[in-house]
């Protein structure tokens, strides 16, 4: 009998966007789940969340789905949320596929550091009527569209995104498979062979694909997850 699969997805997406991934779980005869984390979809956020509440939600969510176990596809944002529940309760998991999972923070780039600079110096000297302007230019310039559309996430985004997992990775136990888009330029191939250097338990794979990967291309996507999760 195949174990019971769960979904988490990414930042400004819903369990939705993974519909055909998930047709094709279960046409392979696998139960799948795939709900909206709170803050998205139908799932209303109630207050700032850190990724340990995160993690909550998803033991409370299988303890009240009855689910056991199960192997966990977890895309960008929700790789972080499986992250800290894989090293918070790794009874909860039996295996675990992540994808496009900036779990490890990044250097700023020379870009990004003069940007980060204009936005200082322009937050001091500019009119208070033009800021919220020059905030949306600064922002998309140093690729940080999704907090620009955090809106009352925003909080709860700083804090998912302040927080570096890299000294923890080594405590997953799960037999984790990370699958990496060749052309992801939101989080580079770069990210995910650091992330498998210090999961002991993990192999990588590189597949044609950008960073949307599971749900741009979820046939290609499920033919490489198949052989580790049948």
């Amino acid at each position: 009998m195949n174990r019971p699969i769960l979904i988490l997805h990414g930042w400004g997406t819903s369990g939705k966007k993974y519909n055909e991934l998930q047709k094709l779980l279960e046409a392979k005869k696998f139960k799948v789940f795939s709900p909206d984390l709170p803050g998205f979809g139908s799932e209303s956020l109630k207050k700032d969340m850190t990724l340990s509440d995160y993690a909550e939600f998803v033991r409370s969510y299988l303890k009240k789905k009855r689910i056991e176990k199960p192997i966990i596809i977890a895309h960008s944002f929700g790789s972080r949320v499986a992250a800290k529940l894989a090293v918070e309760s790794p009874d909860f998991i039996h295996k675990l596929v992540i994808t496009g999972s900036p779990l490890i923070r990044q250097p700023l780039s020379v870009r990004k550091k003069v940007f980060s600079l204009v936005a200082r110096i322009g937050k001091g000297i500019t009119p208070s009527f033009a800021r919220e302007s020059l905030r949306k230019v600064l922002y998309r310039g140093v690729g940080e569209v999704d907090y620009l559309k955090a809106g009352k996430l925003s909080e709860t985004f700083k804090n998912v995104v302040n927080e570096d997992l890299k000294n923890i990775l080594h405590k997953i136990s799960a037999p984790t498979l990370i699958v990496w888009g060749k052309n992801d330029t939101f989080v580079p191939l770069r990210v995910g062979k650091n992330i498998a250097e210090k999961i002991k338990s993990s192999t990588l794979k590189v597949v044609d694909g950008t960073h949307k990967l599971p749900y741009e291309n979820p046939k290609l996507f499920f033919e490489t997850i198949f052989p580790f999760i049948k």
